[in-house]
């Protein structure tokens, strides 16, 4: 089977390259809010990013599809802590739509990484093909939907 991780983890890495931008406008309280929300969103996308790098260097041409599927899980418990922290973060008043959004997208992500995880993990060459083709797919999807939403908040912070 020809595996092709590397897109996979190339994917992965741009849902995690986008960040929100601090915000200029609004009154002091409100400019300290939005920098403050910022700021934590952008920590725990960081903490997330260095997190997913070192586990996902563990995924080679050379390990089996039960390593890898061993790796995914690991990734998918990353994503399920950062989601949680995500979900902690008071969003600014007229963000806590989009800041649920953000966090749904990555939950949702998170879920398709872990089926995925539980079909390489069977060993089973087809099945673990069939699992990398649907994860490329959903890491495609969730990046565009990331984007989206970060350029929501972005735009709702310049307002």
């Amino acid at each position: 089977m020809t595996r092709n991780f590397r897109s996979t983890a190339g994917l992965a890495a741009l849902v995690l390259a986008l960040t929100l931008s601090a915000s200029g406008c609004g009154g002091g309280d409100e400019r300290k809010a939005n920098n403050a929300y910022v700021e934590r969103v952008n920590l725990i996308q960081t903490e997330f990013s260095a997190a997913y790098q070192r586990v996902a260097s563990e995924i080679t041409s050379t390990t089996s599809p039960s390593a890898d599927g061993a790796t995914f899980k690991k990734v998918a418990k990353t994503l399920e802590t950062s989601v949680a922290d995500l979900r902690k973060v008071e969003a600014p008043d007229g963000l806590k739509g989009l800041h649920n959004d953000l966090a749904g997208v990555l939950d949702e992500y998170g879920n398709e990484l872990a089926a995925a995880s539980g079909d390489l993990a069977k060993g089973n060459e087809a099945r673990a093909a069939r699992a990398m083709k649907r994860l490329e797919k959903a890491t495609t999807s969730a990046s565009v939907a990331f984007s989206r939403k970060i350029e929501a908040i972005n735009a709702k912070l310049r307002d």
